[in-house]
């Protein structure tokens, strides 16, 4: 309808004809970008729309709240705001107008006034800009921190545009953080039938690597979206995976296929549709399942490029892992994130064990970035924790984890921004190795305790949010809460089960294996300490033998769920035998470990 001629909506050279406004600030306005690209402190984006190469406009939040170059200093942040208008648009003689426009967006906080979470916002007006429609959020579909797909094309409605001779739009953006970069906009009329499969809407596999010897049944489906103006009927989410060996060599065309049905999806509706457990796909062979998503219903769909998506996951010898692999079996980070102001923070992954009896997990890769601060001598905590829901309500509390293995890392400058492996401690024993159960969850997560703003790193590409929708839909058919499946948990004061609210989860693996008895020492040195009494009432006695004499060694205490329940103490090598005072602690058992670059070991004890 409005939009094909070049200067319209493609912004080829300049606004032609489009104007913007400062709300707050009359300097913090939309900018036309030759490069179609935002750049701040936080932000390096360039859009991939089909007319780039003739500019783009950009709200361009970072900049303006680090002028691109200074960290942002918040929270609460610098609040920007401003709007995109459109040229007046005769649509006398439309049925049904939709705006079309492509986008590449990031949001933090919106304006809660306007009702936009992330400060993305659409407004229309059918005489000539004298009123306006309620600001309409655009982009509250994404999670704060989430980038938009690149290109991400998205209507929106204008109801009671069509017919009129002086319709003008306007894109509002009113928030802190990051862009907004608009182009190829225009007015079409909306299709009688047009389905899609949203951005990342498909369910994937519950791990994207899944040891052989711990296979669990994959459950496939899709969320479907009716952006037409009729109703849909028999619309069918088909289900298509073949397999690869561990080269990348096709083996199998079609070794999985499945289908999920709806009878109606009615206009305007998100909807997730599952391939029935019946029809659950177990895998078989170590390599690589490409799985294809593919939609259809009744109708002719006139848009049908947005009726597909795709998706990996991997069965390896023994490592588990949530974000994609590396060639060397090593988790891919593509960022990282950290608690907004620094300090200590617990991040890490939910992992469900089908068959853990005479296994172990052996190890824990990770990775961090210590930002401005660097990662030299900074101290963070591993844990492999064992997860009970007691009260069966899928929420996971302090009470309901057990910590099953551990280990701590001191960084270096050198591991910076680097996939770091040490070894699991089993809690119990001190042996390395930690024996697995049967139809058990764990969560496999590292702590840092300290003030400094460090990050943990993470991976983007992946989105797990449609799979743990669908597995909250079999845990409430079959009344089961030990069927909901999560990718990643965080503890900042509490637990959350949605990590810090992106897609994506932490670049963390483990490594498992058969388990076998042996006598390896928790020790990465040839030390060798006991404590006494054990029990103990008051005064537990610490005793360290060791041929490499250290300065001093770092002593932790802490409890069966890993918080630290005393404060570090820094003991020197001849203060050994070492009398350490435990009456505050309340009656339970704990964890005593000695630290010394790198060097560590560890006792259990039992306060009486």
């Amino acid at each position: 309808v409005w939009g094909n001629n070049i200067g319209e909506g493609d912004f080829n050279g300049g606004l032609n004809g489009w104007t913007t406004l400062g709300l707050l600030d009359p300097a913090t306005v939309w900018e036309w970008s030759p490069t179609a690209s935002a750049l701040g402190y936080w932000t390096s984006a360039v859009l991939n729309s089909v007319t780039a190469g003739n500019g783009a406009m950009v709200f361009n939040s970072d900049f303006y709240t680090s002028m691109g170059v200074n960290e942002p200093v918040g929270p609460p942040y610098q609040k920007n705001s401003g709007e995109l208008v459109s040229p007046v648009i005769n649509l006398s003689a439309a049925i049904d107008a939709q705006v079309r426009f492509t986008q590449a967006f990031r949001g933090l906080n919106g304006d809660d006034a306007l009702l936009t979470e992330q400060g993305a916002l659409f407004s229309f007006s059918t005489d000539g800009g004298t009123t306006w429609s309620p600001p309409e959020p655009v982009n509250d579909d994404l999670q704060p921190n989430q980038n938009s797909p690149n290109p991400d094309v998205r209507r929106m409605d204008m109801p009671g545009a069509a017919g009129s001779a002086s319709v003008q739009f306007k894109f509002i953006f009113d928030g802190d953080f990051y862009y907004w970069i608009i182009d190829d906009v225009k007015v079409v009329e909306r299709p009688a039938n047009s389905t899609a499969i949203p951005p990342r809407g498909q369910v994937i596999a519950e791990n994207y690597a899944t040891p052989i010897d711990q296979i669990a049944p994959v459950y496939f489906g899709s969320y479907i979206a009716n952006e037409g103006s009729a109703a849909q009927t028999n619309v069918t989410v088909d289900v298509v995976t073949d397999y690869y060996d561990n080269v990348g060599t096709l083996i199998t065309d079609d070794i999985y296929t499945g289908n999920g049905l709806m009878d109606i999806l009615e206009v305007g509706i998100d909807s997730l549709v599952l391939v029935p457990e019946a029809q659950a796909f177990i895998p078989t062979n170590i390599g690589f399942y490409q799985t294809n998503y593919n939609l259809s219903q009744d109708s002719i769909d006139a848009e049908p490029e947005n009726n597909s998506a795709g998706s990996v996951f991997r069965i390896t010898e023994q490592i588990y892992s949530k974000a994609p692999l590396d060639d060397n079996g090593l988790p891919i980070a593509t960022n990282s994130f950290s608690p907004s102001g620094g300090g200590a923070f617990e991040y890490g992954i939910h992992l469900y064990i089908p068959n853990g009896m005479g296994f172990k997990a052996d190890s824990m890769t990770f990775g961090y970035s210590g930002g401005t601060v660097g990662l030299a001598g900074q101290n963070v905590t591993l844990y492999l924790k064992k997860w009970d829901d007691v009260n069966e309500d899928a929420g996971i509390e302090d009470t309901e984890l057990t910590v099953v293995g551990f280990n701590f890392h001191t960084y270096t400058d050198e591991e910076d921004n680097e996939m770091v492996t040490v070894p699991l401690i089993d809690f119990l024993t001190n042996l390395n190795g930690v024996p697995l159960e049967d139809d058990t969850h764990y969560l496999l997560t590292a702590e840092y305790a300290g003030t400094d703003q460090l990050f943990l790193s993470f991976n983007e590409d992946i989105d797990y949010d449609p799979m743990i929708d669908a597995s909250f839909e079999r845990a409430n058919a079959a009344d089961d809460a030990r069927l909901v499946r999560y990718s990643d948990v965080l503890r900042n004061g509490q637990w959350f089960t949605l990590g810090f609210s992106t897609p994506g989860v932490p670049a963390i693996s483990t490594y498992v294996s058969p388990l076998f008895i042996n006598n390896e020492n928790v020790s990465t040195t040839d030390a060798k300490m006991d404590v006494y009494p054990n029990p103990v009432n008051k005064l537990l006695t610490v005793t360290l033998e060791t041929e490499q004499i250290a300065n001093k060694w770092n002593l932790r205490v802490t409890d069966v769920v890993g918080r630290t329940m005393m404060p570090s103490q820094q003991v020197a090598h001849t203060d050994f035998p070492y009398q350490l005072n435990i009456e505050a602690l309340p009656v339970g058992t704990y964890m005593l470990v000695l630290e010394h670059e790198g060097q560590r070991v560890g006792k259990r004890f039992v306060k009486q």
